[in-house]
């Protein structure tokens, strides 16, 4: 049941100009690009991006040096390649070449390195660079790490340095702006907790990144080695909705150009991809496409738009598969999920009834069966498509403790059919059961020995949101199950670890991961592997439950600020997709054998 969307058709089209023939399938003809990287004193560098882009092409495939400093490229079409290689504290590596036949070209390079190079760090970097040896300095970074790093990664304000004058307007205009409009509203505060801290955090920063600051003393992260190395990452750039001729130039692809701006235009949020392999994107801000599909194979990209009542396009947020391939993602205009059968292209949705008062929020969860979930400002909604009917599910405890707005984020369910979602702003994870019992689990609480009375206050008094907490606070984002096991996976998003909640027991289990690098999405694959989106960092953590261990893979754009992550287990070994917000990117990763560097590890 549910009514057709006969609106929202094909917006628009764009593709690549040329095919990037990039596995081992159609390698036999294809020319292969091979190479060394040094330092200028001659010395092997592991862990270097080294990338590789056709001219006229919106496609873009990396590779990393091994320990021997040298990389290795699958399979490359002919044409005329822009080739670079990049290294934190080093000047980009910079080289054309033309691939033809089954030519092997070799391209090595010497990299320099660079006095400053405060342009290239990521967000988790330049915030463990800010002082923080007093009690009072470590309370600040965490009120900054908990408050600004929700809607940008860190590394784009503070690359930059403002008196206090300057850092009161800018908090003054954040704690009054919606992120996704960038237009403050001078009657109300869109964060309350900002505004509580705007003083205390000025002055701080106006010591610390002000004009006359000390020079920070920076620790760069360790470049990828050993298994970080054995990956292959091909990023394609994504059109604007309402202007499919033109992507975005200044997107993070040059470190030592900094982090870019998100209102060019930012738009994937979530992207997963069918039972095709075709990768179907939502477009959270752009006027003129409410979702886009991308064809791994030709980069070409097409838009839908579901028009409003005024002829805009809606919002889309969240995003999921079904069983039978379908696509579902969220109407942020009314509160709503709509289908779509990836081969009619046909688009089904679905009306909320005036009896269901809570609307469906900004993720989506589908269990065994197809039904689809989805997390309210009061709890969870489902949705069975073969009924059309919608069920609300709320926790008692969020109408009184929720004083303005929402501080529930992400869901998924389990391999009993129970759904889980996560109250951020009071530390607790909640299970659906199907009978419609609510039972919560809450996470350890986290003390830090800089925490004041004054946070604990703020703590008690304002409404904790996923973007917003004091820095006593763990704030779990979005969460994921793995289908074939007991637990249930969840980012907490500022404590900084990867948490374990078993199903039978409700007993949780934390891993740490690097400070400040902020885990917001989860993914379990196949394998059991499960894979975290790190928002504050241009880096993918893989965690394996069986060694315990994490494995860092590095995306080669700054500012990628992923708050999604999913997997593709139709591929073996599964690909990983990644949507890049704020530079309009979708990143695939692809691994390789650990035997290292063939051209023919990898295949499509």
């Amino acid at each position: 049941m549910g009514w057709r969307e006969n609106s929202m058709t094909p917006k628009n089209s764009f593709s690549a100009l040329a095919i990037a023939l990039l596995f081992a399938g159609l390698s036999a003809q294809a020319a292969t690009l091979t190479g060394a990287v040094h330092s200028a004193d001659g010395k092997t560098m592991e862990g270097v991006a080294v990338s590789a882009r056709a001219s006229d092409q919106t496609i873009t495939t990396t590779v990393y040096t091994q320990q021997d400093g040298r990389y290795s490229f699958p399979a490359l079409a002919d044409g005329q390649y822009a080739i670079w290689a990049q290294a934190e504290g080093f000047d980009a590596g910079k080289s054309e070449q033309a691939l033809s036949g089954s030519k092997n070209v070799q391209q090595n390079f010497a990299l320099k390195p660079l006095q400053d190079f405060t342009s290239q760090l990521m967000g988790d970097e330049i915030l463990a660079a800010l002082p923080g040896s007093t009690p009072a300095d470590l309370r600040m970074k965490a009120v900054f790490a908990n408050n600004c790093t929700g809607c940008h990664q860190a590394n784009f304000p503070l690359q930059n340095r403002f008196d206090e004058k300057g850092w009161t307007t800018i908090l003054e205009f954040m704690s009054r702006t919606n992120p996704f409009a960038a237009i403050a509203d001078p009657n109300n505060f869109y964060s309350p907790l900002v505004q509580s801290y705007k003083e205390e955090l000025a002055s701080y920063l106006a010591r610390v990144r002000g004009p006359a600051s000390a020079p920070l003393e920076i620790k760069l992260a360790p470049r990828p080695t050993g298994a970080g190395t054995q990956v292959v990452i091909t990023e394609f750039d994504l059109p604007q909705g309402s202007d499919p001729s033109r992507v975005l130039n200044h997107n993070g692809t040059i470190w030592s150009e900094g982090e870019p701006s998100a209102h060019q235009f930012r738009a994937a949020h979530d992207a997963v991809a069918d039972h095709d392999g075709i990768v179907w994107f939502t477009d959270l801000t752009s006027p003129d496409r409410t979702i886009g599909k991308m064809d791994p194979a030709t980069g070409k990209v097409t838009g839908y738009k579901l028009a409003d009542a005024q002829g805009d396009s809606v919002q889309s947020h969240g995003m999921g598969v079904d069983k039978d391939g379908n696509v579902w993602f969220t109407n942020g205009h009314e509160g709503t999920f709509t289908g779509c059968n990836p081969k009619t292209e046909q688009f089904t949705g679905y009306p909320r009834p005036d009896s269901v008062k809570q609307g469906v929020g900004g993720t989506v969860g589908i269990d065994v069966q197809g039904v689809l979930w989805s997390e309210t400002s009061t709890g969870v909604i489902n949705l069975d498509p073969a009924t059309g009917k919608y069920t609300a599910f709320d926790d008692p405890v969020l109408p009184t403790e929720s004083k303005a707005g929402t501080s529930t984020y992400g869901v998924t369910v389990d391999r009993e059919g129970h759904a889980w979602f996560d109250e951020s702003g009071i530390d607790r994870v909640v299970e659906v059961f199907p009978t419609g019992e609510i039972e919560a689990v809450a996470l350890p609480p986290l003390n830090p020995n800089y925490g004041n009375d004054r946070d604990r206050e703020l703590t008690r008094t304002i409404l904790m949101g996923a973007n917003n907490t004091t820095p006593i606070q763990r704030g779990p984002r979005r969460l994921s199950a793995d289908p074939h096991s007991d637990y249930v996976w969840v980012g907490e998003y500022m404590s900084d670890q990867l948490a374990r909640i078993d199903i039978k027991t409700r007993q949780v289990k934390e891993y740490p991961l690097p400070q400040f690098s902020r885990p917001y999405a989860t993914a379990v694959d196949k394998n059991h592997m499960v894979w975290v989106s790190l928002m504050n960092t241009d880096r993918v953590a893989k965690f394996d439950p069986t060694t315990e261990q994490f494995t860092e893979y590095l995306l080669p754009t700054r500012g990628s600020e992923a708050r999604f992550i999913s997997v593709d287990n139709n591929t073996n070994p599964p690909s990983v997709w990644i949507p890049c917000y704020r530079n309009n990117k979708l990143a695939r990763i692809q691994l390789r054998p650990a035997t290292g560097v063939s051209a023919k590890s990898v295949a499509n």
